[in-house]
């Protein structure tokens, strides 16, 4: 058995729809290998141009890659936003051997824990202060309340 070669994709837009340029940088954290092939962690780095990611990694979570419990980090320059970064886990069962880079985004955490945290957090004025600091940093986004919700922050 080899290693499975993974299509990440994705879509950049601004908030007004506009198709973004940039770049994508995946390095593994530790160097893999699955039967007699080895991937070193150096950084793969592929354009976005006019919006649209393809870029092509090996799944570091089959069954027979060690070490067990790597990870990509993933590095996001896309138009004037901020840059975004991220760790997780390409997987080997992609749906017809693709993942969107979203998908991989909502799904990270720490050494690529594959599960979406979710703290809640609940309170007034400080509270919304911090929630509209935060989304001006783009550290998350910010989802207007509808008439009769609670301050509330889902991360």
């Amino acid at each position: 058995m080899s290693f499975t070669n993974i299509e990440v994709t994705g879509t950049f837009q601004n908030a007004s729809g506009k198709a973004l340029n940039g770049r994508v940088v995946a390095t593994l954290c530790t160097a893999i290998q699955n039967a007699d092939h080895t991937v070193e962690p150096s950084p793969i780095q592929v354009k976005i141009v006019n919006g649209k990611l393809t870029m092509q990694l090996v799944a570091n979570n089959d069954s027979q890659t060690v070490p067990q419990h790597s990870f990509y980090l993933f590095q996001i320059y896309a138009g004037n936003t901020p840059p975004r970064e991220f760790k997780a886990v390409v997987p080997f069962n992609a749906i017809e051997g693709k993942i969107d880079v979203s998908e991989l985004y909502e799904k990270s955490g720490l050494s690529g824990i594959q599960q979406l945290l979710r703290p809640v957090v609940r309170g007034g004025a400080n509270v919304r202060e911090l929630i509209n600091a935060l989304g001006a940093l783009g550290i998350i986004e910010v989802i207007p309340q509808s008439e009769g919700e609670h301050n509330e922050l889902e991360v």
